[in-house]
Order: C-alpha cells, then sequence, then structure tokens
C-alpha cells in the first residue's frame, strides 16, 4: 500500500489501442507527474479515505493524459 508496491509500465501506447481498466469510477482516481526517484511519465493513484493515497501504478514516458481518455475505463 501506499508508495511500495505499484505497477510499471514501460510500453503503454494509446497508438495501439492500449486500455487501463480500473475498479470503481474516474473520481476513485487522481493522475499526476512522477516525481522523485521515479522514471518520468504519470502516475495513478487511487485515492483513500483518511489516508495517503495509494500508488497503483507508473506509465513510463507517457504524459498530458487523462482519466477521462479512451485510454480508461471502469468496471
Amino acid at each position: 500500500q501506499g508508495l511500495n508496491d505499484y505497477a510499471v509500465i514501460t510500453d503503454f501506447s494509446l497508438a495501439q489501442g492500449d486500455t487501463i481498466q480500473l475498479h470503481g469510477k474516474a473520481s476513485d482516481y487522481r493522475l499526476g507527474p512522477s516525481i522523485g526517484r521515479l522514471p518520468r511519465g504519470t502516475t495513478i493513484y487511487r485515492k483513500t479515505a483518511g489516508g495517503q493515497d495509494e500508488l497503483i501504478g507508473l506509465l513510463v514516458g507517457i504524459n498530458n493524459l487523462s482519466l477521462a481518455s479512451a485510454a480508461f475505463f471502469f468496471v
């Protein structure tokens, strides 16, 4: 949990039709730039109630992505 266990995706490509399936709804998540020692890209966090949001994924080399884009679908 927190920042200790997350997926690193190095070959994500919207042009090739790649998508990411997330459980719940878009408002359960937030995206941000990678920071610190992480490779440059977009981080995916699952929001948590009253605690530190959980880092669940890093899309290496991907920037300017929105949870409303075709890259994500929610179940």
